[in-house]
Formats: C-alpha cells, structure tokens, sequence
C-alpha cells in the first residue's frame, strides 16, 4: 500500500552555503554535531567540495573544494576526526584533523572514479570504484585504510555498497543486480538480478531487514537477508538514498526530493516528505541521536530532528527500604534533565542518569523534564516505584499430619504483609518434594518412604527471604502392598457361583470386598499368601481394598461375574406312538 502523508514540517531544509550536488554524507559515529557533506559541481567529473557541520546542521562551511578538486562521490568518517573521501580521476584522500587538511591514498589502480566508501568500524570498511578498463572494483581494507586488498566475485555496475553487520555486506547497481558478501567483503556472489539496463541505486541493510531503490519508483524489501524480495512501485521516482533504521523502520529518497517511510518491515510506505520537485535526494543517514539527515541536489541538506520526548525505565521498580534505584535516561532530543522524586534521596536530580535511594514505605511517583534550550517535555509516572519493608515469619503450616505415603498433599499458611511469594520445604527431602510460590504448598509423598517429616514455609519480598515458619510435624505410613484381584467369570443361576481370590496379601492387613456399594466380606486378614474371598454370585463388578491400620488401598483391578440363566424346558416331541420294524 502507497499513500502520501501531509510532512508537517518535520523535515527542515538546512543552509549548507553551496549549490552543488551533495552525494554522499557522514556524521561521525557516538555522536551529533560532527558531520561532512561531499559532492561536485555536476553529475560528471565536475569541481568537488566538502562542507563540514560542528553543531548539527544548522551551520556548514567548507573545508575543501577550489577548481583544482577533483569531483567527489563518497564520504565516510570512523571518528569525528578521521575521515576518507573519493571520486573521479582515481581521486581517493584521508584526513585525521576533521578535513583541515588530506592527503591523497592510493587504492588498487586503473580507477576511473570511485562510487562509495563504507566503513563498519573504524578499522574495516570498503570502497568501490569503476576503472578505466575491467569494469567495477571492490576494494576492502581492514586496518583503517591503511593497505587495501581486490574483492572477488563482483560482476556487475556497482552504485552503492551497504553492511548489513561486521561481515555480511550488500551491493546493487546496472541490470537490476544485488550481490552479496558474508566474508566482511573479500568476495561477493550474486543473489538477484532484475530488468536488462534498468538500475538499482541504493541499498541498506539491518540484520536481516534491507532496502533497494531504483527507477520507476521502485523499492524492494527483504526481512531474511535477500533470501525473497517484495516489491513496491510509486510509479516515477529513482530512488537513491536507502536507510534503514532499525528491524522495523527505514527512509527512501530519490527524485524532486521525495522521502518515503516504511515503519512495517517494508510491507507499507507512504510518503513523508513532499520535495520541492527539481532536486535529487540521494543519500540519507542518521546520527546517535537518531536525528535524520539527508542530502542532494542544489546542496540541499534536510533534517528531520529528534521530536522531544521524555521516557525513562529503572532497573527496579520494587525495592526494599534502604535501596538503591538506578534511573536510565531515554528521552529523545535532550539536552538538560530535571528530575523529581517522591520519597527518594536525593528528591530531585538533574543527572542524565541518576541513582537514587528509597527509605521509607510505599508506592511514589518519578517525574522527569527535560529541555533542548528552546522547549522542554515532561512526564511523570505515578506510583512507580514500591517500597517495601522486609516480610514476617508466617504461620505454622496446617494440613494432614498423619498420611499414607505415595499421596500428594496439600498444606496452606496464611498471607504476610508485604510478601511477593512463598518458598516451601519438607524435610527430610527423602520424604517427597515440595512445590508451590503461593500461601498452598504442594506436598508429593514418596511411595518408599516412611516416617517423620515436617513442612515449614517462609515469606518472599524485594528484601529478601524472610524468617521460615515453624515447622508441621507430621508422620507418613507405609501403604499396604497392591495385589491383582482376580478376574471373576460365569456362573448359571442357581449354582454355586464365582470364587473371588486376590494373588497375594501381607500380615497385619485386613482386606475388604465391595459389590454394589456395600461390603460383602471382610475384614479378612493377610496370610501372606493368595488370599479367596470367598464365592459369590451376584451380578456385576467387585473391588478389593487393604487397610493396614491408618491406610486405605485399593487393590488392583475388578472381579467381574456375569450369571447365566438356565434354557426354558424344551416341549414334548410330535410323531407316531407306534412304528413297525424298519419303518421309518
């Protein structure tokens, strides 16, 4: 989907002091006043210059440039000091004093004019050239421009080169080609190709989120590293200057200084930047800020500036009295912090990040506002830090004290002020094992073991574990041994019925039959051997349970004995009374 919003005014226009062409654009790393600005009189091998921010844009002045400059394509700066610049005439130049003043490199050989300079740190980066004779060159240094070494791989016009991290790298240009590279640049495989003649001219990448510009206003988008592309069409632009800003969000520029924006992974655009309609956008950056620069034709800069927005989180937001609360700053376009605290020692602060002590009980507010010099933006979050003091000993645990074991159980205290949770522990752990963060502790017996335990519990809070309960006494008793009950049978009526046996029994238990809720024999004591209830003849099912003194057990299985009627009297025959011999 393609729509066009109403700019707003977010994007301002900057006075940059020159009316050339502005192709590429570097803000030093960490920081967001230090930025340059490269470009040259007109698009082919024409009279360079580079302009050169210290306070965010709203001043440039030029720190190179005169007739004898050769044209320049491409800027990068690693620190607010060091930078390299490059473009026609195998021109290719370093500075390490902010562009006061460069010296010259020499970069591979048989250049014509350089088209990019990418750097991902301040010691890797790459640079790509088109030469006189063999085409388009990828060049890869890794100790900061120093000595740089020939990629391989690449077969196609190169217009711009992007990282999508430390070793993977993008590149797009003539047919509709993108190559990749997952070796920090040393070589390059193709992955997509489009429409014979027709350009890509600009590409970027985050992880596995990228962008591509080319004519007719189309914009392709991945999300798994160029593995399937989706595709886009505003209908007219070439689009030069991709950005992407984080997994989710990115800019494309490109003709009569259109920017476009997608803030779903690329499934949407829409238009945020209405251009005057006779210049180009061609390259767009962001600085640690996330302030939005993009430069073009005309020596246009825009500048989409941070909007001011108070936000902050702390590492705990339920503390102990006594504790320390560390506040984290993420605010948007601040330049000052005013902090209030309710409760708190300090009670207000102007830190970017403070940290601040909490003595007293209770839930307070943290309000903060922040200013840029010009307006300022507050916000305050009501009751959001809980102070507590530390948790009491709870009640002596109640539940069953005398139980068969191979049973779970259950035993309840009741809540203590201040508690977050509750820790459970029977002892001997030999017992069974406990489980439960709640005022009900779950207790699973072992079938092996029996004995003494006890069961205490303690209270949970910001502070700490607080002092354990005392303790349940309570007894687990060995359960009586599970035999099979025998299967049962037929049996006709009238008959003597159906003997039901169980295969084994113990001493010292006595064992029961129930048939239709009732019990129909026992108690019946083990013998330590098969055990018969006797002989039975009602219809139906019959189950067996042994009882040691303190436990019930149910034996294994049902008897069932299905009775059988006998068949009715059968009738007198028919036929003659008399017959003669041989007659039949």
């Amino acid at each position: 989907m393609l729509s066009t919003l109403l700019s707003a005014q977010i994007w301002e226009t900057l006075p940059t002091g020159t009316s050339y062409i502005l192709f590429d654009i570097s803000f030093a790393p960490g920081q967001n006043d230090i930025g340059y600005a490269a470009g040259m009189q007109y698009t082919y091998d024409a009279e360079g210059v580079v302009i050169k921010t210290t306070d965010g844009g709203d001043t440039w002045t030029q720190v190179l440039g005169g007739t004898n400059q050769d044209g320049l394509e491409a800027v990068c700066f690693v620190s607010a000091t060091t930078g390299f610049i490059a473009g026609w005439n195998d021109y290719f130049a370093k500075t390490t004093d902010g562009g006061s003043t460069w010296t010259t490199m020499t970069v591979g050989s048989d250049n014509w004019y350089f088209k990019d300079i990418e750097f991902y740190d301040a010691n890797n980066g790459v640079a790509a050239a088109i030469t006189n004779s063999s085409g388009n060159v990828i060049y890869v240094t890794n100790d900061g421009g120093t000595t740089w070494t020939t990629a391989t791989g690449i077969n196609q016009d190169i217009q711009d080169v992007c990282y999508a991290n430390a070793t993977t790298l993008y590149a797009v240009g003539g047919d509709e080609k993108i190559s990749k590279s997952t070796d920090g640049g040393s070589t390059w495989s193709e992955i997509s190709s489009g429409t014979f003649t027709y350009y890509y001219f600009g590409v970027d990448f985050v992880g596995d989120f990228g962008i591509v510009g080319g004519e007719d206003g189309k914009i392709l988008s991945t999300t798994n590293g160029g593995t399937s592309w989706q595709t886009f069409a505003t209908g007219y632009e070439n689009f030069y200057g991709a950005h992407v800003f984080n997994s989710d969000s990115a800019y494309m520029g490109g003709t009569d200084e259109n920017i476009y924006k997608t803030t779903d992974s690329g499934s949407n655009w829409s238009m945020e930047d209405d251009g005057a309609g006779f210049s180009h956008i061609y390259k767009i950056k962001t600085t640690a800020n996330n302030t939005v620069y993009a430069c073009g034709s005309g020596g246009v800069i825009k500048r989409k500036s941070v909007p001011l927005t108070a936000s902050f989180e702390a590492d705990e937001i339920v503390v102990c009295a006594g504790s320390t609360v560390n506040f984290t700053d993420l605010s948007t376009g601040a330049t000052s912090w005013n902090w209030t605290f309710e409760g708190g020692t300090p009670a207000t602060s102007t830190d970017q990040n403070p940290t601040i002590t909490y003595n007293t009980e209770g839930a307070f507010d943290v309000s903060l506002e922040i200013s840029d010099g010009s307006s300022t933006n507050s916000i305050t979050m009501y009751d959001y830090i809980t102070v507590v003091n530390a948790v009491g000993q709870p009640d002596t645990p109640s539940g069953t004290t005398l139980a068969c074991a191979g049973l779970d159980l259950e035993y309840t205290t009741n809540p203590v002020a201040n508690a977050d949770s509750y820790v459970w522990e029977v002892t001997p752990a030999a017992a069974g094992s406990m489980s439960g963060s709640s005022t009900t502790g779950y207790f699973n017996s072992e079938e092996t073991y029996s004995g003494d335990y006890t069961i205490k519990v303690q209270a949970v809070n910001a502070c700490g574990n607080g002092v354990w309960s005392n303790e349940l006494q309570c007894t687990l008793n060995p359960a009586p041994l599970e035999f099979f009950l025998s299967e049962g049978g037929d049996a006709c009526e009238g008959g003597d019925g159906v003997e039901i046996t169980l295969s084994g029994s113990e001493t010292g238990v006595d064992y029961y039959l129930h048939y239709a809720g009732d019990t129909v024999a026992g108690p019946i004591a083990g013998t330590g051997d098969v055990l018969s209830f006797g002989i039975f003849s009602g219809d139906g099912y019959y189950s067996a349970t042994a009882y040691n003194g303190y436990c019930d057990v149910f034996m294994i299985g049902d008897a069932i004995i299905t009775m059988e009627s006998l068949p009715p009297m059968a009738e007198t025959p028919v036929g003659p009374e008399s017959i003669c011999t041989e007659e039949t």
